[in-house]
């Protein structure tokens, strides 16, 4: 953290934790229903190798309870910032039969984004909108906005996914 808040002293180890959860849970749900949704939300390599390596079994998440996040590296390269960490975290599955599954996970991550995207601490919430036509940032699909076409890269705004798990977490 140390290291992260040299490049941005607004960062905290909240903010981060709460912007990683969100980012497990969400690819890990997607994963099981609709892995396009998470595109944006990951390196265009990191996405390609995910897709050809998913494959479904009868299990899928119903819910993630996350333990611990360990730290693990952080550097800066090309413009760009990285953190490596571990993550501890329970997780519920089931099958159409509804029979259920728990397993304890501990898996690697790293994250990136922008040199530049700053943490915004605001008293109210604030939307991030495309830089081209000023729609609501959450209206992108395949990284580019819904409404302009223009690419976006959600690394230049917030934390994306540089690694992760390839194979699913059953």
């Amino acid at each position: 953290m140390k290291e992260m808040k040299a490049k941005d002293p607004k960062a905290s180890q909240m903010v981060f934790n709460k912007r990683v959860y969100y980012l497990i849970r969400t690819l890990e749900m997607a994963r099981d229903w609709k892995l396009s949704d998470i595109k944006p939300f990951m390196s265009p390599e990191l996405y390609t190798k995910i897709k050809q390596n998913n494959e479904y079994d009868d299990y899928y998440v119903v819910d993630l309870t996350f333990k611990k996040i360990i730290p693990t590296g952080y550097h800066v390269k090309d413009q760009i910032q990285i953190i490596d960490f571990d993550i501890v975290y329970d997780q519920l599955l089931m099958n159409p039969k509804k029979k259920i599954k728990q397993s304890k996970q501990k898996r690697h991550y790293a994250l990136y984004k922008s040199v530049n995207a700053l943490t915004k601490v605001n008293a109210s919430a604030q939307a991030i909108v495309c830089p081209n036509c000023g729609a609501n940032i959450n209206r992108i699909t395949e990284g580019v906005c819904s409404y302009c076409n223009a690419s976006i890269d959600v690394a230049d705004f917030d934390w994306v996914f540089y690694d992760a798990p390839i194979e699913m977490t059953k």
